[in-house]
């Protein structure tokens, strides 16, 4: 199902309609991080996109720079396909065959770490949660990222994956009660700019490890600026 999300940041006035202004910063962070989620697709895996930003809205009070929303997909592995056949289909074998609960629990474990990837990408985030937290959880350093962290649950879903931030997140300052950064944003609540990016995903192990070194994440800093 293709959905539109209003802005994550709200108040007890409500959201409004995006400017002009606002519109073209909007489209922009779709046009691109939309193009490098794009990179998650492949013949193996279905996609389903949850989340888009066309009918984004904005808070009429914002706390921080423009927020709009997020961009979500989810990715399903594809019956039949080469991932199928070669990692799930022995793992469905095993389980129809275990003939105990020990082999049959390993199975169906194996099964559903091979299954899905979920991933959302936002914008002006003020607090980013990680968890494990920094230094026990050192930085990816991955290409193109300001930092990158394994995490236990970057999305609503039960299953470990990474983060990955943009912006001038050495300057954030670390909530340790919470397990997370705060942004320190040098603009005004509302201004029509993208001052930093938060790129969530997780699911499939191998599969994360082989997009965090496959994808260009550099490309994600044009989304960044007025």
């Amino acid at each position: 199902m293709l959905c539109t999300l209003p802005a994550a940041a709200g108040s007890e006035a409500g959201n409004r309609a995006l400017t002009p202004a606002e519109r073209t910063v909007v489209d922009r962070f779709a046009r691109i991080v939309g193009a490098v989620l794009d990179d998650f697709r492949s013949d193996d895996w279905n996609e389903s996109i949850e989340y888009t930003l066309d009918d984004a809205t904005t808070p009429v009070k914002p706390e921080t720079p423009l927020q709009a929303g997020l961009l979500q997909r989810s990715y399903h592995a594809r019956p039949g396909s080469a991932r199928w056949n070669a990692l799930i289909a022995p793992n469905v074998k095993a389980l129809l065959d275990a003939s105990d609960v020990g082999a049959a629990g390993k199975a169906r474990h194996s099964i559903r770490g091979l299954l899905d990837v979920h991933v959302s990408a936002t914008f002006n985030t003020a607090f980013s949660e990680i968890d494990p937290a920094p230094p026990g959880n050192p930085d990816l350093r991955i290409a193109g990222t300001a930092a990158g962290f394994r995490v236990e649950h970057p999305s609503a879903y039960e299953e470990s994956g990474v983060v990955l931030l943009f912006g001038d997140w050495k300057s954030a300052l670390w909530d340790a009660e919470n397990s997370g950064y705060r942004y320190k944003f040098s603009q005004a609540p509302g201004s029509p700019v993208i001052e930093n990016v938060e790129i969530r995903f997780g699911g499939a192990a191998d599969r994360v490890d082989e997009l965090l070194q496959r994808i260009d994440w550099r490309r994600v800093d044009a989304a960044l600026g007025p």
